[in-house]
């Protein structure tokens, strides 16, 4: 998930935890991505009032970021 933090807009400026993969801290909510331990999977968690929005403008972030990996 290296580089995840460099490829996401500035929209997603917050604070930022790395203990469980990217967790990204934003003003109505947050995400995190990280790796499954069990399978090739990179997985998305995330709380927001309109999550479905944001998990569609992240996906092709975090897809670009782990094609670079």
């Amino acid at each position: 998930m290296a580089g995840l933090t460099e490829r996401l807009p500035a929209a997603y400026d917050g604070p930022v935890d790395t203990d469980h993969g990217v967790r990204i801290d934003l003003p109505k909510g947050w995400f995190l991505v990280r790796s499954s331990g069990t399978e090739p999977y990179v997985r998305l968690y995330a709380e927001h009032p309109d999550v479905d929005a944001l998990v569609e403008e992240l996906r092709g972030h975090v897809e670009a970021a782990v094609e670079a990996a």
